[in-house]
């Protein structure tokens, strides 16, 4: 008897197996996109961060705003736009990856979190998970992008109004897996567009492309993304980088309202029918982007 129900133990497994060969490319990205999932998971974390003797700054009672802020020197980006040390503490709190916070108290009464962004899906989901189990109830990601044809402006602060979505983003079941498209939140945009539109800081608002990679994208994804054709009337993707979709799906699975500025570091343009790529100094526009996010936060205070 024991022969027999370990011989269709080990038959059933030969069958999910073969099963599992014939299914498509990237299938369990959406094979159980509406399972259940451990929410728990990142407070488990950050309990533990705040009783390690290694982290050197009180993590109780944060912020509630919080911005993952793509630049490598987040001291010197500071120092740029006045705010100097004392007016901030920095810690470290990743294991196994370096997240770095900068939790800013200004003399003005304004105070927020700043996260050192980590790059792609993986760094950006955790972060944003992890600022959740914080406290932190409002992030919004400033980071860099690669422009799409002659769009966009060089150094213009770029509104994300949604992102194509990666395979991170299909793989947290967070919304309907056939829309391709995540979105930031709504009112969070709009409070950012008050802001801008009340101290005149101009922006574009367009649509952007979430990658895994930076570099050895095919050339014929980008030259399409260039091209913007798009079939059922979906939105044309006007710049390409790593982390909007999936940072706004763990967003709202965190129950964090999310909003994303992006600058230009580089443009590809069609150029007698090559691709043709520049790279666009960006600090001054970054510093620029921090700054009125900022001010956004001081009118949130109000």
């Amino acid at each position: 008897m024991k022969s027999k129900k370990l011989y269709a133990v080990m038959l059933f497994i030969l069958l999910v197996n073969l099963g599992c060969a014939c299914d498509p490319p990237l299938y369990n990205y959406t094979k159980y996109n509406h399972s259940p999932i451990d929410k728990a998971s990142p407070l488990n974390y950050i309990n533990y961060v705040k009783n390690r003797q290694e982290t050197k700054c009180n993590l109780r009672d944060l912020p509630d705003k919080g911005i993952i802020l793509y630049y490598a020197n987040t001291s010197e980006l500071l120092n740029s736009i006045g705010i100097p040390p004392s007016e901030y503490e920095a810690c470290e709190i990743g294991t196994t990856a370096p997240s770095e916070l900068f939790i800013v108290k200004q003399k003005s009464g304004n105070a927020y979190v700043i996260n050192r962004g980590l790059p792609g899906a993986g760094g950006v989901a955790t972060q944003v998970a992890e600022l959740g189990a914080l406290g932190v109830k409002y992030v919004i990601h400033i980071g860099t992008a690669g422009l799409l044809g002659s769009y966009l402006p060089n150094n213009s602060l770029i509104l994300s109004i949604g992102s194509y979505k990666d395979g991170a983003s299909y793989l947290m079941p967070v919304e309907d897996p056939t829309n391709k498209l995540a979105f930031p939140d709504l009112t969070l945009n709009k409070k950012i567009e008050e802001v801008f539109k009340q101290q005149n800081i101009t922006y574009e608002k367009a649509v952007g492309f979430t990658t895994p990679v930076i570099y050895y994208q095919p050339l014929e994804l980008i030259a399409a993304l260039i091209i913007g054709k798009k079939p059922n009337h979906d939105p044309v993707a006007r710049y390409i980088e790593m982390e909007e979709a999936p940072f706004f799906t763990a967003a709202k699975i965190a129950k964090v309202k999310a909003a994303s500025i992006v600058v230009g570091s580089d443009r590809t343009v069609i150029l007698n029918e090559k691709l043709t790529a520049n790279f666009i100094p960006f600090k001054e526009c970054e510093m620029k982007a921090l700054e009125n996010i900022i001010n956004v936060f001081d009118q949130m205070r109000h």
